[in-house]
């Protein structure tokens, strides 16, 4: 974990979402939501941090030798972030999960590029 004052300026955000419970539809909708919401967000938000979807992938789990899409998660490039574009950033984000009630858990995560390796 990295604290909200360590948030690098440039870097690729995760955004995993769990449903609550199942549903067939739940992976498109979750795909399409998180896909235009989220950049919108920066936008409609003033943020400037250039948000742009890179990855989407499901996440799936077994149970009774069932495979079911249990979440979806997002990978979204972005610059120019400060800790206080990232609290406003996350405070829209738990409020679109609060508006749709099928998202029953949401984790945010920062990647950044590894350097000084050779």
């Amino acid at each position: 974990m990295i604290s909200i004052e360590n948030i690098p300026q440039a870097g690729i955000i995760l955004v995993t979402v769990h449903f609550k419970g199942y549903k067939d539809s739940y992976a498109n909708d979750a795909r399409r939501k998180m896909r235009d919401a989220i950049p919108k967000i920066d936008q409609e938000k003033g943020l400037e941090t250039n948000l742009n979807p890179l990855m989407f992938s499901l996440v799936r789990t077994i149970a009774d030798g069932v495979t079911r899409a249990t979440g979806a998660q997002w990978q979204f490039s972005y610059t120019n972030m400060t800790s206080e574009k990232f609290k406003v950033l996350y405070k829209e984000i738990m409020s679109i999960k609060n508006r749709l009630g099928w998202w029953k858990e949401i984790e945010i995560m920062i990647a950044t590029e590894v350097w000084g390796v050779e």
